[in-house]
């Protein structure tokens, strides 16, 4: 396991989150080290998209993320998508893979 990446940033609402990126077994897990509270919206894993939220929270994707690029798209859309479940309640429909690809090749500079 090694820690290379740290991230921080103002999502499209203007919340901050900040990030902490590690390599495990190949792939990119993206810790959550910093963001808005919830407010009055349930905080479980499963609303959240978050695992281990007792001890270090970290986003739930399904697939390995195996450049560290793919592991920054995942943490921005994950952002952008809790800004919008705390404004509505709904997190958002995950986008066709074909704009998450664009993403990723957007970020990959």
């Amino acid at each position: 396991m090694s820690t290379i990446h740290y991230e921080s940033f103002v999502s499209h609402r203007g919340h901050c989150y900040s990030f902490t990126y590690e390599k495990i077994n190949g792939s990119w897990r993206v810790y959550i080290d910093g963001q808005p509270s919830y407010g009055c919206r349930a905080t479980d894993s499963y609303s959240t998209h978050r695992y281990a939220i007792s001890t270090r929270p970290y986003i739930c994707w399904t697939q390995p993320l195996v450049k560290r690029v793919d592991a920054e798209a995942v943490a921005h859309l994950w952002a952008n998508g809790t800004d919008t479940y705390i404004a509505t309640g709904s997190f958002p429909t995950p986008a066709p893979k074909s704009w998450f690809t664009r993403l990723i090749d957007w970020l990959d500079f």
